[in-house]
């Protein structure tokens, strides 16, 4: 297919500023060439687009999803029956939305292998899949709100949320079959606390031996290592290891010594403001629940979230119920949030030591939402980044930490034709992210509201 763009104005990804005059011409899937508009009589035999002056940017990344999880809560014969539309969902919002890359952060490995390959033959719409497979983590261990399944179970969902294991054999044999079905990234991660209300006794961990087993084996393979954590001395085990990317933020101010050490190890963070700050507003979570996003699901998914949010929203709970429907523990999540001075401070701080921070939503989780990577965008801005940057982290840097700035990430010829539009200027105003009017993916127009 030779496609032409024309009419437009251009954020290439690279420079603090829009171009006009430009028209970008896309062959087999790829940027061929960004000219200017007066040689446009010298592209012939094309399909012509004409972008009505909105601007042409790199298709957004979104380093942290579970694009994988169905928004379902409890088992019913509706949820089973609205699974795999709810999962098509997810898919297609998150590329609607602009968003044409996903670095998906924990998921059933059969279901991410279904989709991925899916999405990648463009039998349906979907953001292009990096993934990690199963979290490698201790029984009884985070993820904690994850289901472990029997082996009947396992067989008919196609594997584990989660791999709850104990010895470093062990875990050297997971990363190899995580690998071996797919996996890009290896996840695991290091945390003492649970986020679930009335949840006091400590999380278990997996041993250093253990850990460093993992990091071992993924290196062997070429496969990076992706580490939950949200407090200091989760973050503190990650350094020690010696992973790629820092998943979530700690709200405790981090010592400079450990800034600089991350600095010199040259991990990556990804903040991922998004997820606490759903629970930090419920109110302004669900009027958008109950608004546009409605859309966003089927109605079983839709019925269990809103009940949730109803149960969030009450004021206390008896331990009989958390029993019976475990809870996020909000005051808690708050009181966390209270810190925002230290949150946002330890971002703007492992930025100016020149860590790489990425942009991940977190979308997937119980009340992160896909379409909605623009406001993960904001909160950078709270840490210090001008919009340039905010953009360049959900682009460039996403692409980098990757590492797959070759090919997507920037709009410059010989990369994957990966773009999309807006009608206002995304420099001045994150929000004009909220209107994607074309989406272009493989060189494949996947949306055009022109």
């Amino acid at each position: 297919m030779r496609t032409l763009f024309h009419n437009l104005r251009i954020f290439d990804g690279l420079t603090p500023k829009l171009t006009g005059n430009r028209v970008v011409f896309v062959r087999d899937g790829r940027i061929e060439a960004v000219d200017d508009e007066a040689n446009l009589p010298r592209f012939q035999d094309c399909r012509r687009i004409d972008l009505k002056d909105a601007v042409l940017m790199p298709g957004l990344i979104d380093m942290h999803v579970h694009i994988g999880v169905p928004f379902i809560r409890r088992v019913t014969l509706r949820a089973v029956w609205d699974m795999h539309s709810q999962l098509r969902k997810n898919m297609s919002w998150c590329l609607s939305s602009g968003t044409t890359t996903v670095r998906d952060m924990g998921g059933i490995p059969g279901i991410l292998r279904k989709y991925r390959r899916l999405t990648g033959a463009g039998k349906i719409p979907g953001p292009r899949i990096f993934c990690a497979n199963s979290f490698i983590a201790a029984p009884g261990g985070y993820p904690d709100m994850a289901p472990y399944f029997n082996p009947i179970q396992k067989w008919l969902v196609g594997g584990q949320f989660a791999e709850r294991l104990e010895t470093p054999a062990q875990v050297r044999d997971c990363v190899r079959r995580m690998a071996d079905l797919g996996a890009d990234w290896i996840k695991t991660g290091y945390t003492e606390k649970s986020y679930f209300a009335g949840r006091t006794d400590p999380l278990r961990n997996l041993s250093d031996q253990c850990l460093r087993a993992l990091v071992e084996e993924a290196r062997t393979l070429g496969r990076p290592v992706a580490f939950h954590q949200t407090f200091l001395p989760g973050l503190r085990k990650g350094i020690e290891i010696g992973v790629n990317t820092l998943e979530h933020m700690t709200s405790e101010p981090i010592p400079q010594e450990m800034i600089d050490e991350i600095a010199a190890a040259d991990i990556a963070v990804i903040p991922t403001f998004s997820a606490p700050a759903a629970y930090v507003d419920l109110g302004e979570t669900s009027r958008w629940l109950d608004g546009g996003g409605r859309r966003f699901f089927e109605s079983e998914p839709f019925r269990q979230t809103r009940r949730l949010l109803d149960l969030l929203l009450k004021d206390s709970h008896t331990p009989e119920e958390l029993a019976h429907d475990p809870l996020m523990d909000v005051p808690m999540i708050k009181s966390l949030w209270r810190q925002s001075s230290s949150l946002f401070d330890n971002v703007r701080r492992l930025k100016k030591a020149g860590v790489a921070i990425g942009c991940g939503s977190d979308a997937g989780g119980e009340l992160a939402f896909f379409g909605r990577i623009h406001h993960e965008m904001e909160h950078l801005t709270r840490a210090g980044f001008s919009t340039f940057e905010a953009l360049q982290a959900a682009t460039i840097t996403n692409a980098r930490i990757l590492g797959k700035d070759d090919e997507i990430g920037t709009i410059e010829p010989g990369k994957i034709a990966d773009m999309i539009a807006v009608p206002g200027d995304p420099l001045q105003d994150l929000g004009a992210l909220a209107h994607v009017v074309l989406v272009v993916k493989d060189g494949r127009i996947e949306k055009s509201a022109l």
